[in-house]
Formats: structure tokens, C-alpha cells, sequence
């Protein structure tokens, strides 16, 4: 009872020689922050919770969601599925997969969950997603769900391989119209069960845990790099943001989004529409930001070059200046650290009347 399919969307991540996030960078979990914990189980899942809030993911509200023991939490049935088959798959299998494999709590470990509207866990979700996608620089978090599954073993452990653990944690994060989650990862020491094909003594080999997102259309998905493959084990030291053990995406929409930051490409300029008289606080982001970085910015309907400032690892900041003319223009942009350059390249709108700005704005 292992499916597949087909089609992919993909975001590559950085392994990284340090160390990984410890439990204490964690959202707090546990009974004393008010979370359920599941019955010690091999392939279950919890009831249906009925959340206070619509959770859009890939276009689509959701009123409910399940929490499954191997790793996984599904909106529209539960997944008792203990090897996971490639993304994307069928059937109305709507997942994010922070470590989908075959776990065991009955040889060690917990599952826990909660909802929460606590207003210093929305301030830190907000500002976490404020810094890792600048172009959301107004977002506020209305809600959480954080799910932790806490020094977990695998099926089929042996004396010594029940000693292996995994401790990770996905936490869920909307103001009702954008969504998101963040993927924690502490330790990570094995990757399959004997049931998959992994030994008994390492929890290694066979068909390894998968990580991502299927909308369950049989066409959209996303996977991390690693997924169903031996590097696996190594989540824990890799990362989207720069940060190792930690994942952040976007993923009410019908493409997954990841947070942080990329080496070459497009720049997202907020806001992407501006005054023809200049003045105007830019945003940009995409890029990543070294501590030494300098900037460049160039529009291509000028003979100015713009000298900016940074913001944050994932962003700058300058003032635009007065433009002559109006309508779409190329924003080149150089940034500089040591003695390397990259180019990346943004879009913006010059428009003439503030009333033109607010119409781009609200539509």
C-alpha cells in the first residue's frame, strides 16, 4: 500500500559545518505549555483537530488537520503509511512532511501538539517571518500550531538502535490569508525503519524519510534536497535560511515558497510601485547578505547609482531618487563582499499619481 506520481517543485539548501539547533531554540512544547500528547503508538495519527482558524495551504482554506506519529501532518485524512513514497502523490494526500518516516514512539519519545493564539508566540512567528520574507514586512501572525516530535526512535529498533533518536518540530503560522512553516530539526541520528529496509542497529539504509509538501493533485509537490535518500540524516546541518536545522516556505499559494536568501537571480523590490518624485523607502530582498556586503542599485532609466544600507542578513534598503519618466523599468543591483561581485536583477513601477501607487497596492 505505497504509491507515487509526478511533477516537482524543488529549493535548493546549504549544508553547513556547524552545529545544529538545540531543543531550546525550539517554540516551547510539552504538557506545561499546554500541549496534547499522543498515547505511545506505532503508525497512528491524533483525531481530527478542528482549528480556530481557516489555514490556507495550496489554495485551499482549511478548518481541520491531523497529526501522524511518522512524521507528517495531513488535512483531509490521516497517514498510517510508514514508508514514504515519492512525492507527488494522489488521492487528496494534502501533507507537509517535516521528517516522513517510520517512527515508533512505543520504543521511546513523544508526539505533542497545540494551537496556540498566545500573543508572545504571534510576536515571535511575525518577526521570524517578517525577517526571513522582507516583502512581508506588515505580516502578523493571528495564529499558530506547533507540532514537536520529541527524542522519537524508529520501528523495528534494536537495543542498540533504540538509543537513535530524532527531535524536530513543525510549527504552522497564518494571519488567515498567507501561510507558513517553519521546520525545526535538532538531532537527527537515523532515517528508516527495519519495515523500510533500514537496519536495526543504525537506523540507516533502505528507503529514508522524505521532507515537504504534496497537495495531493498528484502533480504539485515540493521536496527538500535529501529527501528519500541517505543524506537525509544530515537536515539538522542544513537549511534555507542560514541557519542549521531550520526551514521556513511560504505554502498557501499553488507553488511553495522558501524563506532566506539565494546567490544569483531576481530581487524582490518592496513596494514594487513607486512615486515619479522619488523619496520612496525600497526593500530588497533575495539576495544573500554578508556582514561586509556593500550595494550598488541602478535603475535603468537614470544615470544614478544608488548606495544603500543593510537591513538584516536577508535584505537592504535605499531611497529612490526623482525619475524623468514613468512605467516599468530594470533595477540592476551589484552587490560586492571581499573581492567578489554578483548581479541581480529587480523590477519597479514609476508611477506618476500617489492614486496609481494605491490602486497597485490594494490589487
Amino acid at each position: 500500500m505505497k504509491m507515487h506520481s509526478r511533477m516537482f517543485l524543488l529549493w535548493s539548501v546549504c549544508l553547513v559545518h556547524v552545529e545544529s539547533l538545540t531543543v531550546s531554540d525550539f517554540y516551547p512544547f510539552g504538557v506545561g505549555h499546554g500541549d496534547t500528547t499522543m498515547a505511545a503508538n506505532d503508525d497512528g495519527s491524533s483525531p481530527n483537530i478542528s482549528i480556530s482558524t481557516k489555514f490556507p495551504f495550496f489554495n485551499h482554506q482549511h478548518d481541520k488537520l491531523i497529526v501522524s506519529t511518522n512524521g507528517a501532518i495531513s488535512f483531509l485524512t490521516p497517514v498510517s503509511q510508514y514508508t514514504p513514497d515519492p512525492f507527488p502523490l494522489g488521492g487528496d494526500r494534502r501533507l507537509i512532511t517535516p521528517f516522513w518516516g517510520d517512527l515508533n514512539t512505543r520504543k521511546g519519545g513523544n508526539v505533542r501538539y497545540r494551537e496556540t493564539t498566545d500573543p508572545k508566540i504571534l510576536e515571535r512567528a511575525s518577526t521570524e517571518i517578517r525577517a526571513y520574507f522582507p516583502e512581508f514586512y506588515s505580516f502578523y501572525s493571528a495564529w499558530v500550531f506547533i507540532a514537536t516530535w520529541d527524542d522519537v526512535a524508529f520501528y523495528g529498533c534494536s537495543s542498540t538502535g533504540c538509543l537513535k533518536r530524532n527531535t524536530f518540530q513543525a510549527v504552522l503560522i497564518t494571519n488567515g490569508l498567507h501561510s507558513f512553516t517553519i521546520f525545526n530539526y535538532a538531532n537527527i541520528d537515523w532515517t528508516t525503519g527495519t519495515a523500510s529496509g533500514g537496519n536495526a542497529d543504525t537506523g540507516l539504509g533502505g528507503k529514508p524519510a522524505q521532507v515537504g509538501f504534496n497537495a495531493g493533485d498528484g502533480k504539485v509537490y515540493y521536496v527538500v534536497n535529501g529527501s528519500r535518500t541517505a543524506d537525509i540524516v544530515n537536515i539538522h546541518k542544513m537549511s534555507n535560511v542560514r541557519i542549521p536545522g531550520k526551514f521556513v516556505f511560504r505554502i498557501d499559494s499553488s507553488e511553495i515558497g522558501g524563506g532566506g536568501c539565494n546567490t544569483e537571480g531576481n530581487v524582490i523590490i518592496t513596494p514594487s510601485s513607486g512615486p515619479m518624485l522619488g523619496g520612496q523607502h525600497l526593500t530588497f530582498s533575495g539576495p544573500c547578505i554578508e556582514e561586509y556586503t556593500s550595494f550598488k542599485v541602478k535603475f535603468s532609466n537614470t544615470r544614478y547609482t544608488l548606495r544603500c544600507e543593510k537591513d538584516s542578513p536577508y535584505s537592504f534598503y535605499c531611497i529612490t531618487p526623482m525619475f524623468d519618466s514613468t512605467g516599468n523599468i530594470q533595477v540592476d543591483i551589484i552587490l560586492a563582499d571581499e573581492s567578489k561581485t554578483k548581479p541581480f536583477i529587480g523590477n519597479y513601477t514609476i508611477c506618476k499619481y500617489l492614486y496609481q501607487i494605491m490602486y497597485e497596492f490594494l490589487y
